[in-house]
């Protein structure tokens, strides 16, 4: 069974009685370019975007009683 460890060398060390024995896979990575404030900004503007008003579109399906029923709606 595969699993995925991800981490600095540090953190991936810590496994290594649980790895011992195993065929390993390593890939390196350089750092990533971004940084928190980068994320947070995304972040807040992920957060805009779904607070903007969205058009009001009606329904795929006319399920009402008239709609699957061919008949007139109760006036009453």
């Amino acid at each position: 069974m595969a699993h995925i460890i991800t981490g600095t060398w540090e953190e991936i060390k810590a496994h290594e009685a649980e790895l011992a024995g195993h065929r390993l896979t390593v890939t390196v990575e350089d750092e990533t370019s971004i940084d928190d404030k980068d994320i947070q900004a995304r972040l807040a503007a992920l957060e805009a975007w779904f607070s903007l008003p969205r058009p009001q579109r009606p329904p795929l399906v006319d399920d009402s009683r008239a709609g699957i029923y061919g008949e007139e709606p109760d006036r009453g």
